[in-house]
């Protein structure tokens, strides 16, 4: 298992990558060590935006919460675009509408806690914003994976359920 995530933006300050060179590299199954600074927390924050919501909108948006975020000397680490989804329930947005789909992104960062907040308060004053959450990421394994890694993959000579036998093949209509 070999996990890494590298810092997108570095600010010119040399404490600033002091702080971080340690953290997010892991290499290896057995005694992983995953390392940070106690000044510096790291974060993974999901949202959604409904399709009302305009391209050029979504941008700036990206563009607010990561500048939200350098301003107080923390970095973006990836930010990834999870595309359209369903939802469980229909989401109920006071003088937009009620959407049952939207577009999911995760962005994990990390940053002083006190950007937290400022970044909630973008997040949650912005019209486009359907659902957001930031949750503090502990180790390795509270980082967003894949839902391929969920599912298994069948080859093509597997099968989920047997074929249905109760079932005579029609003759064809001329």
């Amino acid at each position: 298992l070999k996990w890494s995530i590298g810092v997108a933006k570095l600010p010119s300050s040399r404490s600033f990558w002091s702080q971080y060179s340690c953290c997010f590299r892991l290499a290896g199954c057995a005694g992983m060590l995953f390392r940070c600074l106690p000044r510096r927390s790291f974060y993974e924050t999901t949202f959604s935006l409904h399709h009302k919501f305009p391209a050029n909108d979504c941008k700036l948006l990206l563009r607010e919460t990561t500048r939200a975020i350098a301003e107080k000397d923390g970095a973006i680490f990836r930010i990834l675009d999870l595309g359209w989804r369903h939802t469980a329930q229909p989401v109920n947005k006071s003088g937009v509408g009620q959407f049952h789909y939207c577009r999911w992104y995760v962005m994990s960062w990390g940053g002083p806690p006190l950007v937290v907040k400022e970044l909630n308060e973008t997040l949650k004053y912005s019209t486009g914003v359907l659902r957001y959450m930031t949750v503090k990421i502990r180790g390795p394994k509270d980082v967003y994976r894949n839902r391929s890694t969920f599912y298994p993959v069948l080859k093509p000579s597997q099968r989920i359920a047997p074929p249905l036998m109760h079932h005579t093949p029609m003759n064809e209509v001329r």
